[in-house]
């Protein structure tokens, strides 16, 4: 304990590695837990606090759940995982995702992947969210939910779905170049006034014509 901190340390149990190891919180307190290594088959069950978990090598087949509580899901690469961080302010800080479904409740959610992204599902839910991708996006889906959200890719998006919710907030979708808009990606439950910003032009959704239109007249339409 350090405080009133709960801290948990696991160790690669295969070789370097971390295979077939679950972990479940106490029913309640702040909790630290870290998977030191490279980790195959792993489980992490966390309570109403706030938890922060950590893996510090490649993640492969692993289930996270936090629950509700201000929660931190920091990683290297992850695949084939499911993540559900709850309710709450959280944030998830990742290298690249690859065939993994993330979901999180009513909350001001921070998810970054400093890397490429690959079959990645995010359901942020209701709140103020923001996603930011630092690499490639390929086969995405991103439901934002309720919410002023913010979305920013670095590199070309393919083949990506995204929701902006339909609501009456502002949400903002930053790409670099219009180039980076490949093919197969859409965004739809645009509401009036909602921004796209392509290399700092602003394009704004007017909901009668059902298309992004900047202040020189130019319009993007999805769909």
């Amino acid at each position: 304990m350090v405080g009133d901190t709960l801290n948990t340390r696991i160790f690669p149990n295969s070789g370097r590695n971390i295979n077939d190891v679950g972990v479940k919180e106490p029913s309640a307190g702040d909790t630290r837990t870290t998977f030191g290594g490279a980790s195959k088959d792993t489980s992490y069950i966390g309570n109403a606090d706030d938890n922060a978990v950590t893996y510090t090598g490649d993640a492969k087949n692993a289930f996270i759940s936090t629950g509700a509580g201000d929660d931190t899901l920091i990683a290297s690469d992850i695949s084939k995982s499911t993540i559900s961080l709850g309710n709450g302010n959280n944030t998830a800080i990742t290298g690249a995702v690859k065939d993994t479904t993330f979901t999180s409740g009513t909350g001001a959610d921070s998810y970054t992947i400093l890397d490429n992204a690959n079959s990645v599902k995010i359901s942020s839910g209701a709140g103020d969210d923001t996603l930011i991708f630092g690499g490639k996006v390929n086969d995405g889906t991103f439901l934002l939910g309720r919410g002023a959200d913010v979305l920013d890719f670095s590199g070309k998006v393919q083949n990506t779905w995204v929701d902006l919710g339909n609501d009456f907030d502002i949400d903002q979708v930053y790409f670099n170049a219009k180039a980076d808009i490949g093919n197969g990606t859409q965004i739809f439950g645009a509401g009036d006034g909602d921004l796209l910003i392509i290399g700092g032009e602003e394009y704004s959704y007017d909901i009668d014509q059902s298309s992004f239109i900047s202040s020189a007249g130019d319009s993007i339409t999805f769909g």
